[in-house]
């Protein structure tokens, strides 16, 4: 970084994939529990996304609420920071990762005639159960 300004090494029509983050989606360990059934019984999901709210798209995607949008199926949902701090040993009741969802993803750079910008497209996902209990 120069003078507090990213350099791009980005060509115009250049393909980059984007770096992507992990979200945890955390599930209640008492089946009775007032929510509507979630995917799993404890342990957690991890959703390797670009940004929180194409992680929250993706889970919905696998795993979506009776209630809608108003609602995500899990019980809590952690960037990877919080989660780590919250349950180091990785672990929710004794249970650990149940199932991972990737969603891959490029970035596009624009030049609109005064800035360059990047655009996201081509998001495609991959689901990997560990543990279907």
């Amino acid at each position: 970084m120069e003078g507090g300004t990213q350099k791009h090494s980005f060509n115009l029509g250049e393909r980059r994939l984007i770096s992507m983050h992990k979200y945890y989606f955390t599930y209640a360990p008492d089946p009775k529990y007032p929510y509507p059934k979630y995917p799993y019984q404890d342990g957690y999901t991890v959703v390797e996304a670009p940004d929180v709210e194409t992680a929250r798209r993706c889970f919905r995607k696998f795993h979506p609420s009776k209630l809608g949008d108003i609602m995500l199926n899990c019980d809590h949902f952690y960037a990877e920071d919080s989660f780590e701090v919250i349950h180091p040993d990785g672990l929710i009741h004794g249970c650990g990762c149940r199932e991972t969802i990737t969603v891959t993803s490029e970035a596009i750079p624009v030049y609109n005639g005064e800035t360059l910008t990047t655009i996201i497209e081509n998001l495609t996902y991959s689901r990997t159960v560990i543990d279907d209990e």
